[in-house]
């Protein structure tokens, strides 16, 4: 994920994609990135070593979004969304 990824949506098609959410983005609190699994076979998978997240992910099955939203630097909360 990049600070430019902030407010938008992250859409993965590939299938079996590995993700590192990274320690140090600039985003602001409140700011919103939503990670979407639109591969039609296959998981995503998310690490985030030394990133606080507020609630579990998800398997990202296909089809399968959660948002994550920054409450401080190095932590979001986890929101599920519905497939």
């Amino acid at each position: 994920l990049l600070n430019a990824d902030a407010n938008k949506v992250k859409r993965f098609v590939t299938s079996d994609l590995a993700l590192t959410i990274p320690t140090g983005l600039s985003l602001s609190v409140g700011d919103r990135i939503w990670l979407r699994n639109a591969a039609a076979a296959g998981t995503l998978t998310v690490a985030s070593p030394g990133v606080t997240l507020n609630g579990s992910l998800p398997t990202f099955t296909p089809h399968v979004e959660v948002m994550l939203r920054a409450v401080g630097p190095d932590e979001f909360d986890v929101v599920r969304l519905a497939a």
